[in-house]
């Protein structure tokens, strides 16, 4: 019985160390939120709640990815102020590992961003493929995170506009080469048939 309590409060003890390291960063510990999967070409919108987590426009903005690694491209926009996070080349104040996006000191950018809540704002993925988690960006009013962020779950990714991979061009002359094409393979099969019989 002693084993069983001592092993008890230990879960207690790497739950409640778990949860303060990720406290107000994942949008996951909301219980209908699910990690996004973004591969190039789709980006999902993220719905804000008219909530804030803290007051303070300072600290570190930071975005929990999981697989962001070379050649991942991600595009955010939020209230107009559009930050592209390439792991090969970041911007000014920013770094990159394989699970998290972190500006030092906070984004300019972000920190004078005067929105208020609820607002919906987008993260598109322009290369590669990565899991978005969670995020954590102070504002002048406030800080937008994770947590707050309103039900999120893999339909909610959408097709995006924006891609590093050159889609082809389809265009009217595509179209008369097609059809050219079709009746050419026609004429041929009638041709073939012809000479069958």
């Amino acid at each position: 019985m002693k084993h069983m309590v001592k092993q008890f409060f230990g879960v207690l003890v790497l739950m409640s160390v778990g949860l303060s390291a990720q406290a107000g960063h994942l949008f996951t510990q909301a219980s209908l939120n699910t990690p996004i999967n973004l591969t190039a070409g789709f980006g999902i919108d993220l719905p804000q709640l008219a909530t804030w987590e803290e007051t303070s426009s300072s600290g570190n903005s930071n975005f929990n990815v999981e697989n962001f690694d070379s050649g991942d491209i991600m595009r955010v926009d939020i209230g107009g102020v559009i930050r592209v996070f390439a792991f090969d080349s970041m911007p000014s104040g920013w770094t990159a590992t394989s699970n998290r996006i972190t500006s030092s000191p906070n984004d300019p950018g972000y920190a004078a961003l005067a929105i208020t809540p609820p607002i919906t704002w987008r993260i598109d993925a322009v290369a590669g493929a990565f899991t978005l988690e969670g995020f954590r960006l102070y504002t002048v009013n406030g800080t937008v995170d994770g947590t707050n962020t309103n039900t999120i779950n893999q339909s909610a990714v959408t097709v995006s506009s924006f891609s590093s991979t050159p889609v082809p061009v389809f265009g009217p002359i595509h179209m008369v080469l097609l059809i050219l094409g079709l009746i050419g393979v026609a004429g041929i099969r009638q041709r073939r048939k012809a000479s069958q019989h």
